[in-house]
């Protein structure tokens, strides 16, 4: 665990450099932080307020509150790979102090990543990358800024280029993996004829699952942000709500949840998995070339001042479940949190309840203490009955004392 947090600080020092070096260049070509947020507002980039609701549109302020609320309540809280780290530290206060610095850190880079981006978009307007066909994803468009403004500063593209894909495809794997491991130990181990494998069995058959998962999502991604918020809401949803079942409905037992966990998961993934395969191709905002011959783009690729096509159009579909498929990719982890709880709690009144003198106070809410363990509802009639027992057997004693 130590070299991991070592290699990640390393990589992040470095991405933290270069995200830096790039708002700095980007928003100094593009004529300072002013005139760049004036191009993002004109060309409608800046839509803070959107309060539009709907599961088909796919970034709103509050779509993307849900998304920021589910995701890093999820990496705060339930993550495995959080978790692992947060145990290295020696104390509590420690601990705490970490989660704050982390918390602030989160804020710093997406603050510095949305400056990038408005820098960017400012210095390639009138003349974009996308619609002159030298790049074929929005996703290629900060390497591109990087080889084409900052290549006169040796060695910084290709390290740069390096951290920045070595840390998405960390990122990716790391995800991928925990599916398989997650399959194994709780699925695969428990039949009788894996439970004698070798370890080496178990570390090939979660290589065999990641590799495969890997190469199906290079081939059908539309976005490397996109997917890895996907694939994190397969786990993060699903997850969520069985530490939700456990902290707040202490009557759902074993068998609630894990059917809870099992249908949620199965059914984000299917969502998931169906948005990549049958889902509309995500329609972009116009994008122009119309200054491209006073651009030293424009003068690479000896283009003229016609406007190339702006939009990508949506890619109709007769699916019978367009309707699914086609929900936004901010709302997969809310989605896995509610169907995790509501098959829970369904099975839960099927099965029977758990009885809450057998959960313990400190697993549950604070709210809730009073309701479970010694403090239950049975507890009381017990402890009465305790006590007359004991009661009975002193009297008894002292009888026997007085007439031996």
């Amino acid at each position: 665990m130590k070299a991991v947090v070592w290699t990640d600080f390393f990589q992040t020092i470095i991405i933290f450099l270069g995200l830096i070096l790039i708002v700095t260049s980007s928003l100094t070509k593009a004529g300072g932080l002013a005139n760049a947020w004036r191009i993002a507002r004109e060309n409608g980039r800046l839509e803070i307020f959107d309060m539009k609701f709907g599961l088909y549109e796919r970034h709103t302020t509050i779509s993307t509150f849900i998304l920021g609320l589910m995701i890093y309540g999820y990496v705060f809280s339930f993550d495995q790979a959080s978790f692992q780290r947060i145990k290295t530290q020696r104390s509590l206060r420690n601990a705490k102090g970490v989660m704050y610095a982390s918390l602030v850190g989160t804020i710093i880079v997406l603050t510095i990543i949305f400056l990038g981006g408005i820098g960017i978009h400012a210095v390639y307007y009138g003349c974009d990358p996308i619609s002159l066909g030298l790049i074929e994803k929005r996703d290629q468009i900060t390497p591109f800024y990087v080889m084409h403004h900052l290549s006169f500063l040796t060695g910084v593209p290709g390290l740069f280029i390096s951290c920045l894909f070595s840390g998405t495809l960390s990122s990716i794997s790391s995800m991928l993996n925990a599916v398989p491991t997650m399959l194994w130990n709780d699925f695969i181990v428990e039949l009788q004829y894996f439970q004698s494998v070798p370890e080496k069995t178990k570390a090939n058959f979660n290589k065999l699952m990641t590799m495969i998962g890997l190469a199906f999502l290079a081939s059908r991604t539309q976005g490397v942000i996109q997917t890895t918020i996907a694939i994190t809401s397969i786990v993060s949803g699903p997850m969520t709500g069985v530490f939700v079942l456990g902290l707040a409905v202490p009557i759902v037992g074993k068998k609630g949840a894990i059917a809870g966990f099992l249908v949620s998961i199965f059914f984000a993934s299917w969502v998931c998995l169906g948005a990549q395969l049958y889902g509309e191709a995500t329609s972009m905002l116009p994008l122009h070339t119309h200054l491209c011959e006073n651009s030293t783009i424009g003068l690479m690729t000896n283009v003229t001042t016609e406007i190339a096509p702006s939009t990508t159009s949506a890619q109709k579909t007769s699916h019978p479940l367009w309707f699914l498929y086609n929900i936004s990719y901010a709302y997969h982890s809310l989605i896995g949190t509610i169907v995790c709880l509501t098959v829970a709690i369904l099975v839960t009144f099927l099965t029977g309840c758990e009885k809450l003198e057998n959960v313990q106070p400190e697993h549950v809410l604070s709210c809730l203490k009073r309701k479970v363990g010694s403090s239950g509802p049975n507890a009381s009639a017990e402890q009465e009955s305790f006590l007359d027992d004991a009661l009975v057997s002193k009297i008894e004693l002292k009888s026997k004392t007085r007439h031996p």
